[in-house]
């Protein structure tokens, strides 16, 4: 298992938690990450992650974070709001 996958799997219910403030609440991910108490290296990389899920958020895929459909097709079609960090960016 590579480390992305093991990082995924250690913080699922914070990916799941960050998802949910970034596209329900509007939240910004630096914010959100901020909150989960992820140190280090993990943080950093955890926020890849993290932006590269949610620039992956689609209709199809919506259930693995507990979201509603309508939901996450609105703030697709709005141009996936809240400041996003690029994934790799330091």
């Amino acid at each position: 298992m590579d480390e992305l996958n093991r990082l995924r799997q250690r913080y699922r219910l914070h990916f799941i938690d960050a998802v949910l403030q970034v596209v329900v609440d509007s939240r910004g991910i630096e914010s959100v990450a901020g909150d989960l108490n992820i140190a280090g290296d993990e943080a950093n990389a955890f926020l890849g992650l993290l932006s590269r899920e949610l620039t992956q958020l689609e209709a199809y895929n919506w259930a693995r974070f507990r979201l509603d459909l309508a939901l996450t097709e609105r703030w697709v079609s709005a141009g996936r709001p809240g400041p996003q960090r690029v994934f790799g960016e330091k």
